[in-house]
């Protein structure tokens, strides 16, 4: 019975998730149109539709540690799925976030990392790969 609530509410989440993604990269493609404080904006209200599509399924989350507020910082999170992109986005103010390069081809969605200034980072470039993180962190701070 236990294993079925989990599926169920498994199920329930990403049924909600991915269909209010789909229609959430719809419905605001004119954004892409403005400036990118609109985009980012639009992420923070994906991720806060990410933490309610969590609760309704009856799941929960909890960060520790400070969150610093008042200047730049640097955050890594443990790469689990989506959750933590589309979380921090909605927790942190202005966050830059690194992404893998493949995510920037996604239809729709790709379009909006481009434009909220996500970092795109080539995993098989190794070296090259590192220095451009560098590089691209330093512009966006």
């Amino acid at each position: 019975m236990v294993a079925l609530m989990l599926y169920l509410r498994s199920l329930l989440f990403n049924i909600l998730f991915y269909g209010l993604t789909a229609i959430l990269a719809v419905l605001l493609l004119p954004a892409l149109l403005l400036p990118a404080g609109v985009t980012r904006l639009m992420a923070r209200l994906w991720g806060w539709i990410t933490v309610v599509t969590l609760r309704v399924a009856g799941g929960h989350h909890r960060i520790g540690g400070d969150i610093a507020l008042d200047r730049q910082v640097i955050y890594a999170a443990k790469h689990q799925s989506a959750w933590e992109t589309t979380v921090l986005a909605y927790l942190l103010y202005c966050p830059v976030i690194v992404l893998k390069q493949e995510l920037l081809r996604l239809p729709l969605l790709g379009f909006y990392f481009r434009k909220a200034g996500c970092i795109a980072v080539d995993r098989s470039a190794g070296m090259k790969a590192l220095r451009q993180l560098r590089a691209d962190a330093a512009t966006a701070a």
